[in-house]
């Protein structure tokens, strides 16, 4: 088979030949996808996520090899993930299922710190309105201590 092909494993491709560390913990999301990506990619895997390979049916030539990959790939998720989150994703039954179930429980961690950003930068403009504020306060407070000054200064003239 050809080595291009998604359905070609290697012989030293095997339930552990893909090591992410470190494993999705729920906190990690962002950097274990980018992990599995860049090794499903590496073993021309990645069709498995993405569901661009159909399923065949069973009485087609290519399901058992489908099914063979599909299983290497599920383990490797499997084998990435503690095992408390493997426990919850273990009776699904086609990869692309358990990437997605990972995706909608885990990916979720990224709005918590897409959230504290915001506020961060929410304060920050906050800080700077006040800052303006202040600078402007101050520029109109020169000027007008400046005319009051002018103004005494004319009026002690006018008196002398």
């Amino acid at each position: 088979m050809n080595p291009s092909n998604p359905f070609f494993i290697h012989p030293s491709e095997g339930p552990s030949s893909v090591s992410i560390t470190p494993v999705l913990d729920g906190t990690n999301y962002r950097s274990w996808s980018r992990a599995i990506r860049m090794a499903l990619i590496s073993k021309n895997k990645m069709v498995f996520l993405l569901g661009t390979i159909p399923v065949p049916k069973v009485e087609e030539p290519l399901y058992y090899a489908w099914e063979r990959c599909n299983t290497l790939v599920m383990y490797w998720l499997l084998n990435s993930v503690t095992p408390s989150i493997a426990q919850s994703v273990i009776f699904l039954e086609c990869a692309i299922d358990i990437w997605n179930d990972l995706r909608e429980s885990f990916s979720q961690g990224d709005l918590l710190r897409i959230a504290a950003l915001q506020e961060e930068i929410y304060g920050l403009s906050q800080r700077n309105i006040v800052q303006v504020c202040y600078i402007y306060y101050y520029m109109i407070y020169f000027k007008l201590n400046k005319i009051d000054n002018t103004y005494i200064t004319l009026k002690y003239k006018k008196l002398y």
